[in-house]
């Protein structure tokens, strides 16, 4: 018998402020990750938010300026798809999110301050 896949579902919450924001969440995914007892496999991140996206990127002042500036520039004229995703999906391996060294998972506000939900599903053997 082949190992057994499991899956694992959480709902993360984050606090945002006005528009633009970006939130870190990368300790609440890890946080589901380790709660789920899953070692290896995939974490699947989906904001059902219409005015938030994810982005997966550096927690970089400037980057967070620069983006600032592009949506203010652009107003209303883009869909809030053109900075990050809806969902993304992130590998793991022996218990850890396999992100690039200075990588975070980014919640981004597109309306106003909110407390908001994004859904993490797991997938993986423990």
């Amino acid at each position: 018998m082949g190992p057994m896949l499991r899956t694992h579902v959480a709902d993360c919450k984050a606090e945002t402020g006005g528009a633009p924001d970006f939130v870190d969440i990368t300790g609440s995914v890890q946080d589901a990750l380790e709660t789920s007892g899953i070692r290896d496999g995939q974490v699947t991140l989906f904001c059902p938010e219409e005015h938030c996206t994810i982005l997966v990127n550096e927690a970089e002042t400037g980057l967070f300026a620069d983006l600032r500036r592009t949506m203010a520039r652009l107003e209303n004229r883009w869909p809030p798809t053109a900075i990050g995703a809806r969902s993304v999906v992130v590998p793991a391996a022996d218990g850890r999110l396999l992100l690039g060294t200075w990588q975070r998972l980014l919640l981004v506000e597109l309306h106003g301050a909110a407390t908001r939900s994004v859904i993490v599903q797991i997938l993986g053997e423990a």
